[in-house]
Formats: structure tokens, sequence, C-alpha cells
């Protein structure tokens, strides 16, 4: 026991918040994944159990996002975490994030390493982009959607591609 007495105490009531906060994640997770499963076809039960598992937990790209994105990766908004509270109205935003549903919706089969797998390839990756200072959020802040101007190019002349008629 350390000297300090309110040492003792900090260190419970840090222990104690990630104790909570863990168990609500999982909560909300398991709460997720006992949707409604598909009548079962009695003629073939083997197909039935294959196919439920093969069911993705969240029917779309949008409640992913609601239900498991946000309560899962919290980040406290400004200074080098930027999010636009309408991150629908931003496309590359929409391409990463469907990106890391699919991969969440797959990977999540693997029992072993399917979780570790997501986490380091997919969102470990596309998180730091997307929430990134240089994001597709980098002109929003609290409630302040700002689109960003997409970039533009000139075509090629006529013949500058090999092969081109």
């Amino acid at each position: 026991m350390s000297e300090d007495p309110m040492a003792d105490t900090a260190a419970d009531d840090s222990a104690g918040f990630w104790d909570e906060w863990l168990q609500e994640i999982g909560q909300q997770t398991v709460a997720a994944e006992e949707s409604p499963s598909p009548p079962v076809d009695p003629a073939d039960p083997a197909e039935s159990e294959e196919s439920e598992e093969a069911r993705p937990v969240y029917d779309s790209l949008e409640e992913w996002v609601q239900f498991y994105f946000l309560p899962m990766f919290r980040r406290v908004e400004g200074g080098e975490n930027k999010w636009c509270q309408r991150w629908w109205e931003h496309s590359e935003a929409i391409a990463r994030l469907d990106a890391l549903w699919r991969a969440w919706e797959s990977l999540r089969l693997d029992e072993q390493t399917g979780m570790s797998t997501w986490f380091r390839d997919h969102a470990d990756h596309h998180i730091p982009l997307l929430m990134g200072q240089n994001g597709p959020f980098r002109q929003c802040a609290g409630e302040r959607h700002r689109e960003s101007n997409p970039l533009h190019a000139e075509w090629a002349p006529d013949g500058w591609w090999e092969g081109e008629e």
C-alpha cells in the first residue's frame, strides 16, 4: 500500500471506470449480435446454422456506425481528432467506414484472431486517416459541417495514352 491514500483511491476509481466502460461496450455488442434469427429449415439444420453465423450483425453502415463504431471509438473531439456529425455527407468517410464495417462483419466470424486482425489491418489504419487533421472532417468542428472542395484535373490530350485511338 502506498503512503498516499489518495493515490490508491484514484487507481481504484480509474480501474472501476474502465471496468464499467468495457462492460457497457460488451453489453452493447452482445445486444447487437443477438438480432432476430431467420427461420430454421428443419430439412437442413447444418445449412441454417452456417447461414445464421454468416448473416451480418448490422443491417446497414449507419447502424454499424451508430451502434458499434461511435460507442467503441470514443475520442475527445478537437485537436488531432476530427469528427463530423454529418459523416454521411463526406464521400471519403462513407468509403472508409463502409470498408471497416464490411471487414468487421467478415472477420468477426474468425473466433481466434479475427478481431485482432481487424484492429491491426483495418481500424488501426483507417481511423487515424478518417479522424486525422488532414482527413475528410478537417473543416468540420462540433456541430458545424463543412464539405471540402473536390480536387480537379484536366483531361489528358487526345493520343496521350498508349494504344488510344
